[in-house]
């Protein structure tokens, strides 16, 4: 009994030493304040840990913000250099002014080489022809040309010819035909409602004019749509296809808008319902 009484005192008084110093009393049972100190600095937060971490949150932050800035700027250039090609393009374009055109007769040849040279801007592979002998020929032969004075080509045979170049890139031979018959019959080497072949042209050049920066502008627009939609592609490859594509699409919708219209107007059907 004596032993088991000594081992459960000295098991009691282990225990209270080691609840005098978790308090921070020493042996004594006297407070010890060193201890204490020691034990709150060990269990206060890491002061100097945090400050790091929201350091690093800056940096992190900074980083993303930093990549967000450096990622519009290059989209900003890209869109730029594209909207300068389209502006060039569209800037290379030509087209026949009225004070170019002679008031003299020309020649077969002649008219061929006038042509291709006002109209070379135009091409689209080097060896691309604006217009030959035979093109004149099967003009004359279906009815869209008048045929020559003594072998030779006037200003209105030569403003023909241009509403048939330009026409013949979205429209058939028979619906050129539609469009131009009148303008034989009533305009070529006459006058009507005091208007004639060439004042039809200055007239169309000069719409044309007052519409191309308004033009221009909707596809610039169609441009940054179409770079917009996919700005979150990293690889510029990839990017540029898709962008491409798009653009390319929107352009090709606006053309096949306006050619139903156009269509229409020949076929006297603008306005009616579709037919089920």
């Amino acid at each position: 009994m004596t032993k088991e009484n000594n081992k459960s005192d000295s098991l009691e008084s282990g225990e209270l030493k080691e609840k005098h110093i978790s308090s921070g009393s020493n042996e004594s049972g006297k407070y010890d304040s060193s201890k204490v100190k020691e034990k709150l600095v060990s269990s206060r937060p890491n002061e100097s840990g945090k400050s790091q971490q929201k350091k690093n949150d800056g940096i992190s932050k900074g980083s993303k913000k930093e990549g967000s800035k450096k990622k519009d700027k290059k989209r900003i250039r890209l869109e730029k250099q594209e909207i300068m090609k389209l502006l060039m393009t569209l800037q290379n374009t030509d087209y026949v002014r009225p004070d170019d055109l002679p008031d003299m007769g020309l020649y077969m040849d002649q008219v061929t080489t006038f042509m291709n040279e006002h109209l070379k801007s135009s091409k689209r592979f080097e060896d691309d022809k604006i217009l030959t002998k035979t093109m004149i020929n099967n003009y004359t032969k279906n009815d869209l040309l008048p045929p020559p004075e003594k072998k030779k080509y006037s200003k209105e045979h030569m403003l023909l010819l241009l509403y048939i170049y330009y026409l013949k890139n979205f429209l058939s031979i028979s619906d050129i035909r539609k469009i131009i018959d009148p303008l034989m019959e009533d305009y070529f080497h006459s006058e009507k409602n005091g208007l004639n072949l060439s004042d039809l042209y200055n007239m169309v050049v000069e719409n044309e004019e007052k519409n191309v920066s308004s033009q221009v502008n909707d596809i610039i627009k169609k441009l940054k749509i179409s770079m917009d939609s996919f700005e979150d592609i990293e690889d510029e490859e990839d990017r540029k296809i898709l962008t491409d594509f798009m653009f390319i699409c929107m352009l090709s919708f606006d053309v096949y808008l306006k050619k139903r219209i156009i269509e229409n107007i020949i076929d006297g059907t603008l306005g009616d319902k579709k037919k089920d």
